[in-house]
């Protein structure tokens, strides 16, 4: 059991090491592996729908590409329509939650910025300007 456990733990160590390296050093590997993926996965979903409208309705090569093609626009709106609203629900969570992270962060900068001395506040004050000037005078 022990060794079983380790394998694992070394199997997911070098799974993540080499999914990084591979988004790292070879990201166009990546990106035409993902799209022949989905191709793949594209072509199974109509093959299997072919054989099953086929067998359901006995019909002809044509009439089930055209229905197999219908089936396969009802299924891509209805995944539209419901990322849509998936997505609709995480914008109105987001509206509700970030004023009230926003007001948080700016009373704990306040309170942070209140409770430091004159001198260090010039000091933050005169690191801001001289950081602005001297970017300033790069971009020249």
């Amino acid at each position: 059991m022990k060794i079983y456990k380790s394998f694992c733990s070394r199997l997911k160590i070098f799974s993540t090491l080499t999914i990084a390296a591979t988004l790292l050093f070879a990201p166009d590997v990546l990106l035409d592996l993902t799209s022949s993926v989905i191709v793949g996965l594209f072509e199974s979903l109509e093959y299997f729908l072919d054989k099953i409208v086929e067998h359901l309705f006995n019909t002809s090569r044509h009439t089930t590409q055209i229905i197999v093609f219908y089936l396969m626009w009802m299924l891509l709106i209805f995944l539209i329509y419901k990322s849509v609203r998936a997505a609709k629900q995480q914008l109105d969570l987001i509206k509700n939650r970030l004023p009230l992270w926003w007001r948080f962060h700016i009373n704990e900068i306040k309170t942070r910025w209140y409770i430091q001395s004159l001198q260090k506040k010039i000091r933050v004050i005169f690191g801001c300007c001289l950081g602005t000037f001297c970017f300033g005078y790069l971009m020249l």
